[in-house]
């Protein structure tokens, strides 16, 4: 796998081939994953710490999109980077702010701390070594600004909390959860508390997306992210929402949407101006 992975990354750059390189990207992840997790099932190493090197891995292709597209010039390796970074990141903020996710969140938890395993240590170093260091270049060449470095760097404290953390009790029940009660009903007080970190970092990132979509005059960031807000909205509906009155959610979902909308319309007339001006100027 690991053979190949290269050799697909090679004819990628090469050839400028988009598949190989989404193949290689994902092969090289899962080595590393599975590399990881052989050197700390012995030990029994707590679970959050392969989840956390696996965000770390996601944050790493993210940060690196922004070489591929203000160094390099490569928008189609750009695309790669930032869609495989969002949708791994993303999708981790979405389980994490579930029931399901709190009650994989209580079992990562549980185990031995990384600190046994050196390869782990030296993994984990290493990863968030290279996000930094993309990072902060980003910045010292004004690729991204300084603000948006700090949001993602940010982000990047999910993972280090999650290897830190000691054993959490996150659901009154021994074995895990009340399936027939409201999941606030049914969780712990540290339960609530990580209940409303996940989900106020999954909304924020969500806007964020949204944001730098205008910013960097990318329409799919903003349909993108506006898909995953929709669904977000959905999604905790059924899972806390559901406690108020279905025309008090309703209404305030509408309110919520309706002041989004104003603004993205805004953005999209912003946007498009931009555009118009920059094809009117390359014309001159």
């Amino acid at each position: 796998l690991l053979f190949m992975s290269i050799l697909c990354l090679v004819l990628a750059y090469w050839k400028r081939i988009l598949l190989l390189l989404t193949f290689s990207l994902i092969g090289l992840s899962s080595w590393w994953l599975y590399r990881v997790f052989e050197w700390g099932e012995p030990k029994e190493i707590k679970s959050a710490t392969y989840f956390s090197i696996g965000l770390f891995t996601a944050l790493l292709l993210y940060s690196l999109s922004f070489l591929h597209k203000k160094k390099f010039g490569f928008m189609r390796a750009y695309m790669v980077y930032t869609v495989l970074g969002l949708l791994c990141g993303t999708s981790s903020l979405f389980f994490l702010s579930t029931r399901t996710g709190l009650e994989f969140l209580q079992y990562m938890t549980r185990g031995v701390q990384p600190y046994g395993s050196w390869e782990i240590m030296l993994s984990i170093v290493v990863v968030l070594a290279a996000f930094i260091s993309v990072l902060v270049y980003s910045v010292g060449e004004k690729f991204i600004s300084p603000g948006r470095a700090l949001f993602i760097g940010g982000l990047a404290l999910v993972p280090v909390l999650l290897i830190a953390l000691p054993e959490q009790t996150l659901f009154l029940s021994s074995s895990g959860s009340y399936e027939s009660l409201s999941l606030l009903s049914s969780l712990t007080g540290s339960g609530i508390m990580w209940l409303f970190v996940f989900n106020l970092l999954l909304f924020a990132e969500l806007v964020a997306l949204i944001l730098s979509g205008y910013a960097e005059q990318e329409t799919w960031r903003v349909n993108l992210g506006t898909f995953f807000l929709f669904l977000f909205i959905g999604i905790k509906y059924f899972d806390f929402f559901s406690l108020l009155d279905k025309s008090v959610f309703f209404i305030g979902a509408g309110i919520l949407l309706c002041g989004m909308g104003f603004f993205m319309e805004k953005g999209r007339k912003k946007m498009v101006g931009a555009i118009r001006e920059g094809m009117h100027v390359s014309s001159l």
